[in-house]
Order: structure tokens, then sequence, then C-alpha cells
């Protein structure tokens, strides 16, 4: 985290503004290639997830927190739903970290075919996974603490993925 921070407060890639003109743009002149990868990755994820979260009829009935925990710990729905979830989020994670591979080759003038984007991808990876769980974990106790600090850490470390791609930071 302290490299991203660092990073962060450094700004030597592309600021918020620059990458967001920079996606429309490349939205636009490669619709293409995000279709591809929307048609490969997003879209079926979308489809299993929606096809096999299982309906959880109970937590209708829930009135309390000892409601909630009994059916968290009785009912195996709940637990195949958030495996499934967790699945997803971590595929769609990598659809994610293809797109910022794209914007970044972009920006640099390189290559943008499918094979490099999805072979630099996979190489970010896990980086861009521990990035992500960090900031999300870190969010999430800002957000116990009065919802404030959640809301400011969320904010500050929004750029994270972006920065572990561009940057090529651990």
């Amino acid at each position: 985290i302290s490299d991203i921070l660092s990073t962060v407060n450094n700004m030597p890639f592309p600021t918020y503004l620059e990458l967001c003109r920079l996606t429309f743009r490349q939205y636009l002149a490669r619709f293409d290639l995000i279709l591809v990868l929307a048609l490969l990755i997003a879209l079926p994820i979308h489809l299993l997830v929606s096809l096999a979260l299982p309906e959880i009829p109970a937590l209708v009935d829930v009135t309390t927190v000892v409601d909630l925990y009994q059916i968290v710990v009785t009912d195996p729905a709940v637990w195949e739903m958030l495996v499934w979830n967790a699945l997803s989020s971590t595929a769609l994670l990598f659809f994610t970290t293809a797109l910022v591979v794209t914007l970044r080759a972009s920006y640099q003038k390189r290559s943008l075919r499918l094979s490099s984007i999805l072979r630099n991808a996979a190489r970010f990876y896990g980086r861009v996974l521990l990035a992500s769980i960090l900031v999300g974990a870190a969010t999430a106790l800002g957000l116990l603490l009065f919802i404030l600090p959640g809301i400011v850490i969320g904010v500050y470390l929004s750029l994270a993925v972006p920065v572990v791609v561009w940057e090529n930071k651990s």
C-alpha cells in the first residue's frame, strides 16, 4: 500500500480526468476490442452467476440479528451465494485489469492486440487482486468507524488498481 500511496501523491500517471477522456476515446476508437473483452469475460460471468445464485426466501423474514445469524449458520444457500459472488468478483476483476491494460497500452501508443492485453492482464492480476482486497478491507474498516472515514479511505484509494497496472507497482 505504501507504493500505491506514494504513487498517488506523485501522480506520474494521467489525472482522473485524463483517464476519463482516454477511456471514452478508446471506447469510441476500439469498441471492437472492448466488446470482445466484455463478451469473453464479463457477460458469461454475469450469466453464470445469475443462473447459479440460489434464492434464499428465508431472508425475507429476518427481523433481528439473531434471525440473520441462524439463517447464515443453517442455510447452505447463503454460503453458496457468497462463494458465487466471490468467484464472480475475482473474475470480473480480471476484466477490469484487462481494460486498464488496454488504456495503458493506448496511452503509451503500443499494440492493442487481444492476446497481448490478456497476457499482460494475467501478469498484473495477482497484484491487482491483492490491492483490491487491501483497499476493500481498509474501506470496510473505515466504514465501521462512523462511515465518513470509510468514504475518505475509499476515495483516496480509488485509483489503486490503475496505479498497480500503470506504474507496475506491488
